[in-house]
């Protein structure tokens, strides 16, 4: 999501750099959007405007192709996600429009505010053509905005519209425009959707098979260690420090897909030791069970996913008490070596035990708080460990955790051009 102050910055740059570019459907409301932004760009604008984009702040993401381009930015003020879909050229149905019509559409263009639209008749066919030819459903923000754009001009009449001529001739039925604003207009949806040419089964082979082979990727990239992935986030502190709560919240506002794994196995730090004839097996298995599941969880960052992991294995790192023995301490670099490798994040919610111990009543205050001293110390051995105080609300707490999740993906996608996930 992103908000209108954040959109209207974003539209200044795009002006800045001379470009033309209107808003491709308006299925949002402008306060506050949710989702994607469609901007469709001048022809052969497109690299320009993403390099504008950047310049601003802008994330390129992965997933570009030779006819758009995705670009993010975290908006710490706001606490909101600007997340764009840029587009230089509009293919219907595997149909590519003309350059010389999308030229057309943007001249035909309307200043609203700080928002470029497009002429009502050009935007109602450009969402028509979604259904008309790639045979998609009408979501309820498309119907509305239908109904909305014809009331807006008061006729069918495309003679001077040149998107909606082409979409006519694409489908080989003159006259389907004005009959689907005569359907809008009585809201007979499904009569509308059936003036599809070629209706697009749910779920197709070819889609299928590209479903597929994205799998096989991730999966190969996950055994190679190479490749293009998505953060993954390892949430840490002692019971009550308020992981579980962060981790909704981080899959509730994130823009892109999320998994949470829980990673938690065997006691938690500081709690006596058993006796190593007991403790081996489990300590083996549990290994087993850890490297299983950052695996699985690598395989959702190849993914494109951001992977949230509910604690981790951080007790190799956690400093050892005073006076340890030096097989203890060997025993803790064996275990290092072994263990899975630190996430990307390492985000450890601080709070006094006390606190903690109001929250949950598990352990006692005074455990907690030698745990929440050990975890602040991880920093000194494992890297891209932030402290971030747990007192300060639920929304703090996660306002700060999306600020770093979107200051690590413009270090891993910061120069993301030409990547694909």
């Amino acid at each position: 999501m992103t908000d209108a102050a954040g959109f209207a910055a974003s539209a200044r740059t795009l002006d800045e750099a001379g470009l033309a570019w209107a808003v491709l459907r308006l299925t949002f409301a402008p306060a506050r959007p949710q989702g994607d932004i469609d901007l469709l760009i001048e022809p052969a604008g497109l690299d320009r405007a993403a390099v504008a984009l950047q310049e601003a702040g802008f994330i390129l993401l992965p997933w570009t192709s030779d006819s758009s381009r995705g670009m993010l930015r975290y908006d710490s003020v706001g606490d909101t996600w600007q997340w764009l879909d840029l587009h230089d050229r509009l293919v219907f149905g595997g149909r590519r429009v003309p350059t010389g019509t999308l030229r057309h559409v943007l001249e035909r263009r309307w200043q609203s505010g700080e928002l470029a639209l497009l002429d009502p008749r050009d935007e109602f066919a450009a969402i028509l053509g979604r259904t008309l030819l790639d045979g998609r459903a009408l979501q309820e923000r498309h119907r509305a905005r239908l109904a909305d754009l014809i009331s807006q001009s008061d006729t069918g009449d495309t003679a001077d519209a040149l998107l909606a001529r082409w979409l006519e001739d694409a489908t080989g039925q003159p006259g389907v425009v004005d009959r689907a604003r005569k359907l809008v207009a009585a809201s007979a949806w499904v009569e509308l959707e059936e003036l599809g040419v070629s209706r697009a089964p749910s779920r197709t082979p070819a889609q299928a098979v590209g479903r597929a082979r994205a799998a096989a990727r991730a999966l190969l990239r996950t055994m190679r260690g190479q490749g293009v992935r998505a953060p993954s986030i390892a949430l840490l502190g002692p019971d009550g420090a308020g992981k579980s709560t962060l981790a909704a919240t981080l899959e509730e506002r994130y823009p892109f897909a999320t998994r949470r794994i829980y990673m938690g196995v065997g006691p938690p730090p500081g709690t006596p030791r058993k006796p190593f004839l007991l403790a081996a097996p489990a300590a083996a298995g549990g290994l087993l069970l850890q490297w299983s599941r950052f695996l699985a969880g690598r395989y959702h960052q190849y993914r494109g996913r951001l992977v949230i992991f509910d604690r981790y294995m951080e007790d190799p790192w956690l400093p050892l008490p005073a006076g340890s023995s030096m097989t203890r301490r060997i025993g803790r670099r064996v275990r290092a070596a072994i263990s899975c490798p630190p996430a990307d994040l390492m985000l450890v919610l601080d709070a006094p035990g006390a606190a903690m111990y109001a929250r949950k009543g598990e352990h006692s205050a005074h455990l907690l708080e030698q745990q929440r001293q050990r975890y602040l110390r991880l920093g000194e051995r494992v890297p891209n460990v932030f402290i971030i105080d747990g007192t300060s609300g639920a929304d703090a707490v996660a306002r700060r955790a999306m600020g770093l999740i979107g200051e690590r993906l413009e270090d891993m996608w910061g120069g993301a051009s030409g990547n694909h996930l």
